[in-house]
């Protein structure tokens, strides 16, 4: 189960999934990464292997200044899909800041 803006339901056909990634699309676009970031969170709960939304969410993460909840998200795609540059760069990336912090 999931709530986006209180609404609570279980199962979705596709084309609503799309609607819920269009919803979380519109609120970065209208500067507000809270909201989409919540709203991937739950498309992720429906489609726990769908690596578009595992990577919105780690971009948003970071974007939040939330690094390990990114970091998390981004293995959670190297998992899926070994060879996917993006999540490893933004994971070596992550790597070098916390490092450089140190």
């Amino acid at each position: 189960d999931y709530k986006v803006t209180g609404v609570q339901t279980c199962a979705l056909p596709i084309w609503e999934i799309d609607t819920l990634k269009n919803l979380a699309n519109l609120y970065f676009e209208m500067d507000d990464p809270g909201n989409a970031l919540r709203t991937y969170q739950a498309i992720e709960a429906l489609t726990p292997a769908d690596v578009e939304v595992l990577l919105s969410a780690g971009n948003l993460n970071y974007l939040l200044g939330h690094k390990n909840s990114a970091a998390t998200y981004f293995s959670k795609i190297l998992e899926i899909d070994p060879k996917n540059h993006i999540a490893r760069q933004n994971i070596d990336l992550i790597g070098q800041q916390q490092s450089a912090a140190a």
